[in-house]
């Protein structure tokens, strides 16, 4: 069987599912762009964060 490589960057080997695709669980990332897209996530998370705390703060 061949080695599965992640389908972002098409070099390391898949080692996580990727959360946009429903259905099985089967391993299409690599971890480095996992955790790239989860730093991505945080920071528009804390990005909204910080507009609420200054919107309910002017009021």
């Amino acid at each position: 069987m061949a080695k599965k490589l992640c389908e972002i960057c098409g070099v390391n080997k898949a080692t996580v599912p990727d959360r946009n695709r429903p259905g099985r669980l089967v391993n299409r990332l690599c971890g480095d762009c996992h955790g790239l897209r989860l730093s991505g996530d945080f920071a528009v998370i804390l990005k909204i964060r910080n507009r609420d705390r200054t919107e309910s703060c002017g009021s």
